[in-house]
């Protein structure tokens, strides 16, 4: 897959980022949140990137297909639940591009990335059924805990020795 890279996620990118986060929000989540809400929310998220979390884009071919934002809890991070552990927060995949092991490709990439930067214990938080065998794939497993934060399941990498 010699034709996909990542790109860290820049100010200047913020209108394409918030078209992503309304087709994520609205198409993949359901959310049916007001368009006009999204430039809030991604002024929001750019400015947790900057200070606390990690967002890098997924280019196929040279053309955007995507983000993964992630972190290192830190009890500063406002969405800080385990303190010192990774967390992968939300990844988005154009949906003409799924299916091609782009999705694959970022979570390997934000976990090394994590783990670089000596995170030992990774976790994520996710509701749907049809993710489940993607997040088993990469070596994520059901914890049975749920996300005070956002009531969802806690999936924890099997390498974090939990």
């Amino acid at each position: 897959m010699n034709r996909l890279e990542f790109k860290p996620y820049t100010p200047d990118d913020r209108q394409i980022f918030t078209a992503m986060l309304c087709d994520y929000f609205n198409n993949d989540l359901n959310e049916g949140m007001d368009p006009g809400r999204f430039p809030l929310i991604a002024a929001r998220i750019e400015y947790e990137i900057g200070i606390y979390d990690m967002c890098l884009y997924i280019l196929y071919a040279q053309e955007l297909a995507g983000f993964i934002w992630f972190q290192t809890d830190t009890p500063e991070n406002p969405w800080c639940l385990k303190p010192g552990w990774g967390f992968i927060r939300e990844i988005y995949i154009c949906p003409q591009l799924r299916r091609l092991g782009l999705g694959e490709a970022a979570v390997r990439e934000a976990v090394s990335l994590l783990r670089k930067s000596g995170v030992k214990k990774i976790y994520l938080t996710t509701e749907s059924q049809n993710t489940r065998t993607f997040w088993n794939k990469l070596g994520f497993y059901d914890s049975g805990e749920i996300c005070v934060k956002n009531g969802l399941n806690i999936f924890i990498n099997k390498k974090s020795g939990e």
